[in-house]
């Protein structure tokens, strides 16, 4: 089949075919992020992923992690080493904050750890750092849309859901560019050339800014 040829009744037939749910996906692995249906939206397994990586063990051997209490014993560990009276400290944050700096962190990381998203763009900050893609139905958001993130939205979407077919469509944006492509059949997608997109941009010029 050619899927630039898809008839407009197919077209029509596989939008309502709508993909389900809102994921993330990640190395061509699909992670559910649906808060509306499951415990976790997409910014809620971000931030939790970023916690998991930074707290002590004791904090995050359950399901959720404790972070307000990983962070009052950084507070209580520095105090006490600098031999001050906590009682007396009416502000833990510059204690805390260095304390988690020590540890390795960036700016970045502290603010999705704890999860303040008015100063952070945490769906932004996983597609940027980790090249995770976000999955809203059939609309799917990438920091870029190389080869390799191709690949791994087809995947993704395969693990996701595995009975999608190659014929259903989905529109694709990449934070980078902000150039959308529409429509696009899951079997293009799963060709991992972006060449292959240049028919489904929105900007008629997107042929000249396609990476070779």
């Amino acid at each position: 089949m050619k899927w630039a040829k898809l008839s407009i009744f197919n077209k029509q037939l596989f939008k309502l075919a709508a993909f389900r749910g809102e994921w993330w996906i990640a190395d061509g692995r699909a992670e559910f992020a649906d808060g509306d249906i499951g415990d976790k939206n997409h910014e809620a397994v971000v931030i939790e992923t970023v916690q998991r990586q930074w707290a002590d063990d004791e904090f995050s051997m359950y399901e959720m992690v404790d972070w307000e209490g990983f962070e009052n014993s950084l507070f209580e560990e520095a105090v006490d080493e600098k031999g001050l009276n906590r009682e007396e400290i009416h502000d833990p944050e510059p204690f805390v904050y260095e304390a988690l700096k020590q540890r390795g962190m960036s700016d970045e990381e502290i603010l999705v750890a704890r999860g303040q998203g008015t100063r952070i763009d945490i769906r932004g900050y996983a597609m940027k750092t980790w090249g995770w893609k976000s999955v809203h139905g059939n609309y799917i958001t990438s920091w870029t849309l190389t080869p390799k993130d191709l690949k791994e939205i087809a995947d993704g979407l395969w693990d996701a859901e595995t009975e999608t077919s190659e014929e259903e469509l989905f529109t694709l944006e990449s934070q980078t560019t902000h150039k959308t492509f529409t429509e696009v059949p899951l079997g293009i997608i799963a060709l991992a050339n972006p060449q292959a997109l240049a028919e489904y941009a929105k900007n008629p010029n997107f042929r000249e800014m396609i990476p070779q």
